[in-house]
C-alpha cells in the first residue's frame, strides 16, 4: 500500500516542482539577456557620441575608445561613416556576419538592435548596430559567453533548491505515510496475531483521526470477541459441570429401577417377586417421580443458563457499542408498588411480610421496563427462598439528589457473612446453607448482566436489619 501513495504523491511532487523551476529558469535568462542589453546600450550611445564628435577629421580619440573598448570586454567593433567606410576599428567580426546588411539597416535608420535571450545552447556571439545622426553606424559584435556562464550558474542554483525541495518532499512523504499507514500496519499484525493466538497485542492508536476511530473499533471488537470467546467456555464448563449431576442422578434412578424390576428373575434374590408385583409397580411410580423432578431441575437449569447467555451477549454489547446501545434504553417510570405487584402472591405462600415505605412515589430510570422487571423478580424470588419464613421484605424506590435514582430491597432474614457477600453473583455460586434449596445459583448473575447491560450497577451488602440488602443503581434518563 506503501507505493501506491508515495508514487503519486512523488509525481506530483515533481510535476510541481517543474511548474515552478521552469518559470523561474526562463526568468534567470530574460534577466540576464535584459541586463546585457542594458550594459551594452550604454557602451554603444558612448561609441555612438564619440564618434559624432570626431565627424569633423579628429577620429584619433575615436579610434583609442574603441580599442579601450576591445581590450575590456574582448568585443569587436565598426564604425563607418554614411558611405559605408570604416573610420575606426578594433578586433575582427566573426566569419559570415552580415556587415553590409548591418549598415545599410543602420544607414537607413532600422537599427538591428536586438539580442535573442540568452540560453546555454545558444549562439556565443550576436551583433548589433546603432545608427548615427551624421550618417553611418557603430557595429559591436556582443559576446553571450560570460551571460551564458552567468545563466548557467542561476539554473543550477534553482536546480540545487528544486532538488532540495523534492528531497524534502520524499522525506516528509514517506513519514506521511509510515504515519498514516501506521495504524493500518498495526491492526494487519492485530489481526494476524489474533487468527493465530485468539488474541492481539494492538498499540495505542495514532495516525489520522480516520485511521485511530478505525483501530478503536477494532479493539472494542477484540475485546468484544475475547469476551464472548472466554464466555462461551466458561458457559460450557459450567453446562458441563451442572448438567453432568443431574443426568448421572437420571441415570442411577433408572439403572436402580431396571436392577431392582429384574431381581424377581435372579435366583440369589433374597424376596423374589414377579416383575408386575405392586412392590415393582410403587417402585417405578417412585423412580419415575424422581426422575421427573430431576428432569424439572435440568429445565430451569438450562433455562436460566439461556437467559443468562443472552444477558451477557447484551451487557457486552452495550460495553462494545458504547453510548451508541445506551442512547436506546427508554426511560422508565416505576414506584415499588408496581415492581413487587407480580411477585406478592409468592412472598406470601412463604410467609413473608412485604413492606413499602413509598408504594406510589415514581422515579424514572434509564432502564428497559422488561429488564428492570426481570430483575426485581429474581431479588424477590431469592428473597422468599433464603429470607425464610415470618420475615420481612422492603422495597423502596429512591430519586437520590446525586441524580443516581435505585431500587433497594431488604430483608431481615439470616443474610451472607462478608465472604459469601463477595462471592455473590458468580455464576452457580450458593449459599452453604442454601444447597438444600431448589435453585441454580444463576439468578443474581443474570442480574448483574442485565444490570450492566443498562448501565447500571447492583451492589450487596447487609441490610441495617442484618440481612441482606440488593441496590440497583440506575442512570437518571
Amino acid at each position: 500500500m506503501r507505493p501506491r501513495i508515495l508514487i503519486p504523491l512523488l509525481l506530483c511532487g515533481v510535476i510541481a516542482v517543474i511548474a515552478i523551476l521552469v518559470p523561474i529558469a526562463e526568468s534567470i535568462a530574460v534577466n540576464r539577456t535584459q541586463q546585457l542589453i542594458s550594459q551594452r546600450a550604454r557602451t554603444v550611445d558612448q561609441i555612438s557620441q564619440r564618434a559624432e564628435q570626431s565627424a569633423d577629421g579628429a577620429r584619433e580619440g575615436l579610434r583609442r575608445y574603441v580599442e579601450r573598448f576591445h581590450e575590456v570586454y574582448g568585443e569587436p567593433v565598426v564604425v563607418v561613416d554614411d558611405r559605408g567606410r570604416t573610420i575606426a576599428r578594433a578586433g575582427r567580426l566573426a566569419e559570415g556576419t552580415d556587415v553590409d546588411a548591418l549598415v545599410l539597416a543602420a544607414v537607413r535608420t532600422v537599427p538591428r538592435w536586438t539580442i535573442p535571450t540568452i540560453y546555454p545552447w545558444g549562439a556565443r556571439t550576436v551583433p548589433i548596430a546603432e545608427p548615427l545622426s551624421s550618417g553611418g553606424a557603430v557595429i559591436v559584435e556582443v559576446d553571450l559567453a560570460a551571460a551564458q556562464a552567468d545563466v548557467v550558474r542561476g539554473w543550477a542554483l534553482a536546480g540545487a533548491i528544486g532538488l532540495a525541495l523534492l528531497l524534502a518532499l520524499g522525506a516528509s512523504s514517506l513519514l506521511l505515510t509510515r504515519w498514516i499507514l501506521r495504524p493500518v500496519a498495526a491492526l494487519d499484525d492485530a489481526v494476524n496475531e489474533m487468527t493465530r493466538r485468539h488474541a492481539s497485542t494492538l498499540a495505542p492508536a495514532t495516525g489520522p483521526p480516520e485511521l485511530r476511530r478505525l483501530a478503536d473499533s477494532f479493539r472494542r471488537m477484540e475485546t468484544s470477541m475475547r469476551a464472548a470467546l472466554e464466555q462461551q467456555r466458561a458457559f460450557v464448563a459450567d453446562a458441563s459441570h451442572q448438567l453432568r449431576n443431574p443426568l448421572a442422578a437420571a441415570r442411577l434412578r433408572l439403572d436402580a429401577l431396571a436392577e431392582q424390576s429384574g431381581g424377581g428373575m435372579r435366583a440369589d434374590t433374597a424376596a423374589p417377586h414377579d416383575a408386575g408385583s405392586p412392590h415393582d409397580t410403587a417402585l417405578a411410580a417412585t423412580v419415575l417421580d424422581e426422575l421427573d423432578a430431576d428432569l424439572d431441575r435440568l429445565d430451569r437449569t438450562v433455562h436460566r443458563m439461556l437467559n443468562l447467555a443472552e444477558a451477557e451477549h447484551r451487557a457486552e454489547s452495550a460495553v462494545t457499542l458504547g453510548e451508541a446501545a445506551l442512547d436506546d434504553r427508554p426511560g422508565t417510570v416505576i414506584s415499588a408498588a408496581e415492581l413487587t405487584e407480580p411477585s406478592r402472591a409468592l412472598l406470601a405462600e412463604h410467609g413473608i411480610a412485604l413492606q413499602l415505605p413509598h408504594p406510589d412515589t415514581e422515579v424514572a430510570v434509564a432502564c428497559r421496563r422488561d429488564d428492570l422487571e426481570e430483575m426485581l423478580e429474581i431479588v424477590l424470588d431469592n428473597a422468599a427462598k433464603y429470607a425464610g419464613s415470618g420475615s420481612t421484605v422492603r422495597v423502596e424506590v429512591v430519586d437520590a439528589p446525586d441524580g443516581a435514582p435505585h431500587v433497594e430491597v431488604s430483608d431481615d432474614g439470616p443474610g451472607l457473612s462478608d465472604e459469601e457477600l463477595a462471592s455473590v453473583g458468580t455464576r452457580f455460586w450458593r449459599a452453604r446453607h442454601h444447597t438444600a434449596e431448589p435453585g441454580s445459583g444463576l439468578g443474581i448473575a443474570i442480574v448483574r448482566e442485565l444490570a450492566r447491560a443498562n448501565d447500571a450497577e447492583v451492589r450487596f451488602d447487609r441490610s441495617p436489619q442484618g440481612g441482606l440488602r440488593v441496590t440497583l443503581v440506575f442512570g437518571a434518563p
